[in-house]
């Protein structure tokens, strides 16, 4: 008998959508809701986390619509509306104003009444463990796993004190992050994403490459049916200076749009022999910053940006720091599990040339000004790239 016809159809398999967090940005999720929808792309379960949740919750409770007119017509009058300041309840904004105006959205609904099983991801502050809320009043669970540290008062529900999921359930990301609720929603980490299989991780650390990128990643979408990860590091869009204040050296124009940049095209700033700086995201921007004073010590250098997370481009890398006399990596992700081991053993295994690297310390991310202990800076490169060219 044939192998063919042993081979039982599986059938339809269940269908399970998580929505992450990130504040404001978190209303892409409509969009990508939406354009689940045309495509035809159905699932059995909604998952939600902070912003994820709240998007989840109104699209199951068929209130997308209005969710959305109250995003877009959200301005800077009416946001002062929601500042109900609050001193003395663990959140500088109580958000009495802002969720009674979802209240008024969604009533009294309760998740058990959603057209799908619903889960809000929310985190005990007692215990420290993930919560997931999968009954009771939908307002109320949306307010709890949106509760930013900080911003809003933890939510008592169940005899249980819950704030923002994101707090236990960070999702894969650049550890670089500025504003409310950066620095705990994401991982530190892009091992995840680097793992699968055929995934196209992007990562721009300028403005004009994100837009040139994004049209490339929009291009293998469309036209090679390739799923891309475009990842943001939001840390650098407010940055306009890259020495000194007011200096302007971080902007950039916005690239014609007959410009873009080819997948697996690396951008290469400077054409120094002594090192070659390979880094990408903040990295790029933190690199750039400790060029002038390693300029200034005599040290002739170039930065490479990988812009090309996954699958590295190797070919282009290699191209890159050919003529260099050594490599310093910069991984502004853990130590342990990133791209800088890959970068180490491709230098390795293919060049002779010597190659070092400064990676995050294998930790999360502290909140409030500790956040950058644990990551490289603009003092740890230059550190490294003198120890780098140092060595006889």
């Amino acid at each position: 008998m044939p192998i063919s016809a042993q081979i039982r159809p599986l059938g339809r398999r269940k269908v399970g959508l998580a929505l992450s967090g990130g504040a404001a940005r978190g209303w892409a999720h409509i969009g990508a809701l939406r354009a689940l929808r045309r495509l035809g792309v159905d699932f059995d379960i909604l998952a939600g986390c902070s912003a994820g949740a709240l998007v989840g919750g109104c699209y199951l409770a068929r209130k997308i619509d209005e969710l959305e007119a109250w995003a877009l017509a959200l301005d800077q009058r009416k946001l002062f509306r929601y500042l109900d300041m609050n001193l003395n309840r663990g959140g500088l904004i109580r958000g009495d104003r802002l969720f009674a105006d979802l209240r008024g959205l969604l009533g009294s609904l309760r998740i058990e009444e959603l057209r799908m099983p619903f889960v809000a991801v929310a985190t005990d502050l007692m215990t420290g463990h993930e919560v997931w809320l999968q009954t009771g009043d939908l307002t109320d669970v949306l307010r709890a796993s949106s509760a930013l540290p900080g911003l809003f008062p933890p939510v008592e529900l169940d005899k249980r004190w819950l704030a923002d999921g994101a707090l236990v359930d960070p999702i894969a990301g650049l550890g670089y992050q500025k504003g409310f609720g950066g620095h705990f929603h994401n991982d530190n980490s892009i091992a995840v994403l680097r793992d699968i299989p055929g995934l196209i991780v992007a990562c721009p650390s300028t403005g004009a490459d994100a837009a040139l990128m994004l049209r490339e990643c929009v291009r293998l979408a469309r036209e090679e049916q390739r799923v891309v990860v475009f990842l943001e590091p939001i840390a650098l869009y407010p940055m306009r200076d890259l020495h000194a204040d007011k200096d302007g050296l971080w902007m950039c124009r916005y690239p014609a749009v007959s410009q873009g940049v080819a997948f697996g095209e690396v951008g290469v700033y400077g054409a120094g022999k002594d090192l070659a700086i390979v880094t990408y995201g903040n990295g790029h921007y933190l690199s750039r910053q400790a060029e002038q004073a390693l300029r200034e010590r005599g040290v002739d250098l170039r930065i490479i940006d990988l812009r090309w997370l996954s699958p590295l481009p190797e070919a282009a890398l290699l191209e890159a720091a050919d003529g260099c006399r050594r490599v310093l990596i910069v991984d502004e992700c853990r130590r342990s599990g990133n791209l800088s081991e890959a970068l180490m053993a491709l230098f390795v295994e293919r060049t002779r040339i010597p190659a070092a690297r400064i990676a995050a310390q294998d930790s999360f991310i502290a909140t409030g000004p500790a956040y950058a202990a644990t990551l490289p800076s603009k003092d740890d490169i230059f550190a490294a790239a003198i120890r780098s060219v140092e060595v006889s």
